[in-house]
């Protein structure tokens, strides 16, 4: 991963690597951090009369560049990951080989990611998935 990195430095056009992840937000705020001396005054956490309802990000970091990509859905399915993966052909048009650094979450193996994958290595003749296993 370290040699894809230098290269895409090297030649930022050419080569890219991204790291690609997925994050969850609620609407209503955490009471995790709330922190406080023991006693009658406590934190108050004041909610809102809606749901908390969560919005899904499904992001890619240019490890060369810094440029984000990001992606907000209601609930990240096999079919809107690869819909992502597909589009990473033309976010980087000029791009000779592209790497993609994900973690292990199981939907990145299912045949709808990878065959999404596959399409745009493909046409873009480039070395992806490249997968860290955590």
């Amino acid at each position: 991963m370290e040699q894809a990195i230098q290269e895409a430095v090297q030649r930022p056009e050419q080569v890219v690597v991204v790291f690609e992840d997925e994050a969850s937000f609620y609407r209503q705020p955490s009471q995790a951090w709330l922190w406080s001396w023991c006693g009658r005054r406590q934190p108050k956490l004041r909610y809102s009369h809606r749901a908390n309802t969560v919005m899904r990000v499904v992001g890619l970091l240019n490890g060369a560049t810094g440029s984000v990509h990001a992606w907000d859905f209601p609930r990240v399915t096999a079919a809107r990951l690869a819909d992502c993966f597909r589009q990473v052909g033309t976010l980087y048009p000029k791009a000779e080989r592209i790497y993609v650094v994900m973690d292990n979450w199981p939907v990145h193996t299912h045949p709808k990611v990878q065959q999404a994958l596959a399409t745009t290595c493909a046409s873009k003749r480039c070395s992806c998935p490249h997968t860290l296993r955590g």
